[in-house]
């Protein structure tokens, strides 16, 4: 009797798990890869090491201290964009923080242009990106130029993931390492009215901000220029320049603006 009333649903169930197999099958041998449905992702990895250091600026934040996140800013002088991940703004500092969630190993430098990461070991990949401290260094100069402020900003990148033994910079930190750096800070540079006005200057910026997709399309722009040979920081001309130790590109404005790119190897 048992068997009567439950065969029904056990023949609609196996006839469901085969279904879903073969279905699966076919989409691999298609060549794509399963993802669940984008409404049942978790955020993917950036937006992951981003809120991992939101929640640590919150900790660590005293009464007071202002945090301002995702700030998309307009260089009035070049209508480019750029976005800030985080500025946590105190008594203890004006403080601008770029996010990296790589993995792998990282080396870097202060005075480098290009860095490296470095995925695997027996047969490691390299890849080479753009200083994050170079790259964050142009996100305070567009800020020092909307805010028409010169206080201190302090150049700060987060990488979340990362071995960072081999870079060498000291604005570069873990987040256990910047929690331990900030409950370390006990002078005052800012007074408490500066870091409020300052805070809602930041407030009145973030409600005139472009739209998310305006600054892509900003970001494709920029990427021209700097294929072109064209500041993206201030708009001038990039000129060939010879360092100590090779040759790059450097913005002809300099020193009021020290943006530089690496000479592509096809034009090596």
């Amino acid at each position: 009797m048992y068997l009567e009333i439950w065969l029904p649903f056990v023949i609609i169930f196996a006839f469901a798990a085969i279904l879903a197999v073969a279905a699966y099958a076919a989409y691999r041998r298609a060549g794509r890869k399963w993802q669940f449905p984008r409404w049942w992702r978790k955020k993917d990895a950036g937006e992951q090491g981003e809120q991992i250091v939101a929640d640590l600026l919150k900790r660590c934040a005293r009464e007071g201290d202002k945090i301002v996140s995702n700030l998309i800013l307009t260089n009035p002088e070049t209508g480019m964009t750029a976005e800030i991940d985080h500025i946590f703004l105190s008594t203890r500092g004006f403080f601008v923080i770029e996010v990296k969630n790589l993995a792998g190993t990282i080396y870097g430098g202060e005075e480098e242009r290009e860095w490296r990461q470095v995925l695997g070991w027996d047969e490691p990949t390299v890849n080479s990106f753009r200083s994050p401290i170079k790259q964050n260094g142009t996100h305070i100069y567009n800020l020092k130029k909307v805010l028409h402020t010169r206080v201190f900003m302090e150049n700060i990148v987060i990488f979340v993931r990362a071995n960072i033994e081999n870079v060498h910079c000291a604005s570069v930190f873990k987040p256990e390492q910047f929690e331990d750096y900030l409950d370390s800070v006990e002078t005052a540079p800012i007074s408490e009215q500066k870091r409020d006005s300052l805070y809602a200057e930041l407030l009145k910026l973030q409600e005139r901000a472009v739209s998310k997709e305006e600054h892509i399309q900003n970001i494709h722009e920029q990427q021209w220029k700097i294929e072109h040979n064209i500041c993206p920081r201030c708009g001038k001309p990039l000129v060939l320049r010879k360092g100590p130790y090779s040759a790059f590109y450097g913005c002809s404005g300099y020193p009021d603006c020290t943006f530089t790119r690496q000479i592509p190897k096809e034009e090596e």
